[in-house]
C-alpha cells in the first residue's frame, strides 16, 4: 500500500471526520476546543527593518504592491513578515517545511525622479534570509530577509522603496520558534 501524499485525501478525510454524527461523541470532552495559536491567517504584517534599528511600515498597499519611504543614507533594509511553515500550516501532507514568508518579485528603489531596479534577491542564493529564486523573477523569504541596498542609489537622499508581493501566508497566528528564525536569519 502507498503512503497518499496529495492535499485531496487528507481533506477527504477531514471533511467525513467532520460529518461524523456528533451524538458519537458525547462521552468526550468538547473536540471543538482549537488552540487560538494553531489559527491560520493571512495578514503579512509586513515591514521594513533599516539598518539603523528602526521599522518603517508601508505607506501604501494596493493588495500586490507595497511602498515604503526610506530616509537618507539607508545601506540595506530587513524585509521582515510573519512566517511559517506550510506543513504547520496546510497539513503535514505538504512537504515543505522551510519558513516561508512572502514570495517577492520586483522590488525598485525610486529617488530624485530616477528609478532602480533591485534583483540581489534572486541572483543570489546566499543572501541572509531567502529561499533560492522561483523561477527567474521571484524568491521567498524566511521572514526576515536582508536586502542591501547600493550607494549610489540612496547617495544620502530620502527614497521609496517599491516591493512586488506575489504570494504569502496562511500564518500561524502564534509563532513558537520565532527566536530561532531571527536568531538563524541575524
Amino acid at each position: 500500500m502507498r503512503l497518499a501524499t496529495e492535499r485531496a485525501v487528507p481533506d477527504l478525510l477531514k471533511t467525513q471526520i467532520k460529518s461524523y454524527p456528533k451524538n458519537r461523541q458525547s462521552n468526550r470532552q468538547n473536540p471543538e476546543i482549537t488552540s487560538q495559536a494553531h489559527q491560520p491567517t493571512v495578514l503579512r504584517s509586513l515591514q521594513l527593518v533599516i539598518d539603523a534599528g528602526r521599522t518603517v511600515r508601508p505607506l501604501q498597499y494596493d493588495g500586490t504592491h507595497y511602498s515604503f519611504m526610506l530616509p537618507p543614507h539607508t545601506k540595506s533594509v530587513r524585509v521582515v513578515s510573519r512566517a511559517s511553515r506550510p506543513s504547520d500550516v496546510i497539513g503535514p501532507f505538504v512537504d515543505d517545511r522551510r519558513y516561508l514568508g512572502v514570495l517577492v518579485a520586483k522590488i525598485v528603489f525610486v529617488s530624485d525622479s530616477q528609478s532602480y531596479e533591485i534583483t540581489s534577491h534572486v541572483q543570489t542564493e546566499t543572501l541572509d534570509g531567502w529561499y533560492g529564486a522561483e523561477g527567474e523573477s521571484c524568491a521567498w523569504t524566511n521572514g526576515n530577509a536582508t536586502l542591501p541596498l547600493c550607494e549610489h542609489m540612496t547617495q544620502g537622499r530620502m527614497g521609496l522603496l517599491l516591493l512586488e508581493v506575489l504570494a504569502g501566508g496562511p500564518y500561524l497566528l502564534s509563532y513558537p520558534q520565532a527566536d530561532v528564525r531571527l536568531s538563524q536569519s541575524a
